[in-house]
């Protein structure tokens, strides 16, 4: 329970300020609810049953309570339009309540306490998902055990039931899909977006801050090449270790060829080993393709020969579409990859 806040009837009370000292920070009061006085209070009055609910919005972190007469949706699209804030918002917690707008009101109150602000709209709480879903655990006026959610009926109860587990959302999408969606959209300039690579960058920043490990690889990339960005390899190499460290394996590729760039071979070919290890099959045609010519041209010796005839048909792929490519722009290199392609057939055709 928030210190200072009841959950009794008619009580009014001081608040404790956040360094431990009391204070007059303000005062929670509830109406009784156990009859109608006169029509007038009718409406102020009566108990109106339903969920509390957190909503994150995955593009700012903003976080929504609400409260619903119904079962609320895992996703509400209907949020953005009307608040002007971009994306959609996902249900991360419910908890049913006999009073829901008293519960909302003391979760509002809750979090008022705690210092957390509202923006001006007064939907929104830039705070902590964890402190939202105390602030509504700690709400009075839900179920005791073995009461029925009345929105729920056919949702069996436990004899012993866990609050706090029961309220826990999972979603199919994660929250970060959304934003990472848009990241590539701008990158790449996909569909209606324009090519943007510095708000592809901002994009894939957010993504990579709400878990989305591949944006790691991504800001690497960009951080490597300058894109939408002042070029630095340091950044570039933080980025693709931090990748690296959540399971990217890709990321150890990109790596490679940093420090090829760099001249730094001998960890340029450790980073091609911790790749080729277990190489992901997304990418795994262009990163044969890549490693091969690292060690034509720096004669290094093909020490995962096994791989690129493992993943021959992805290679052979790799090798056409670049020749087809300097076919198109009449490249002079032309024939290189001509020779490219004909002795990765030669020799990592045959089993």
């Amino acid at each position: 329970m928030v210190p200072g806040v009841t959950a009794e009837s008619n009580k009014s009370v001081e608040v404790p300020a956040r360094d431990g000292n009391l204070g007059r920070c303000g005062k929670l009061e509830r109406e009784e609810t156990r009859g109608v006085k006169n029509p007038g209070e009718e409406k102020h009055t009566m108990r109106e049953s339903g969920h509390v609910s957190a909503l994150i919005n995955p593009m700012d972190g903003l976080i929504r309570v609400r409260r619903t007469a119904h079962v609320p949706a895992e996703r509400d699209n209907e949020l953005s339009p009307a608040t002007g804030v971009a994306g959609a918002f996902f249900l991360t917690y419910k908890r049913f309540f006999t009073d829901s707008a008293e519960a909302e009101r003391f979760v509002r109150a809750s979090l008022e306490h705690e210092g957390y602000r509202a923006n001006t709209n007064g939907d929104f709480v830039r705070t902590p998902l964890e402190a939202v879903i105390q602030a509504i655990l700690n709400a009075p006026g839900a179920p005791e055990a073995g009461q029925r959610d009345s929105s729920v009926d056919n949702t069996p109860i436990s004899n012993q039931p866990d609050e706090f587990l029961a309220g826990l959302i999972v979603s199919d999408q994660p929250v970060w899909k959304e934003v990472w969606e848009k990241a590539e959209a701008s990158y790449y300039g996909l569909g209606s977006e324009l090519q943007d690579h510095e708000e592809a960058l901002k994009l894939y920043e957010q993504a990579a801050r709400l878990g989305a490990i591949e944006a790691y690889r991504s800001l690497g990339i960009m951080y490597r090449e300058g894109e939408g960005c002042v070029q630095s390899n340091t950044k570039a190499l933080e980025y693709l270790k931090e990748g690296a460290r959540g399971g990217e394996m890709r990321c150890y590729a990109e790596m490679a060829e940093l420090f090829t760039n760099q001249d730094q071979d001998q960890n340029a070919q450790k980073c091609w080993d911790r790749y080729f290890s277990s190489p992901p099959s997304e990418g795994v045609g262009s990163y044969c393709y890549s490693y091969f010519q690292m060690c034509k041209g720096r004669k290094w010796p093909i020490s995962h020969e096994d791989q690129l005839r493992k993943h021959f048909s992805e290679l052979q792929r790799q090798a056409e579409t670049m020749s087809s490519m300097a076919r198109d722009r009449h490249s002079g290199l032309v024939s290189k990859f001509a020779e490219d392609e004909k002795e990765i057939k030669r020799r990592f055709g045959s089993l």
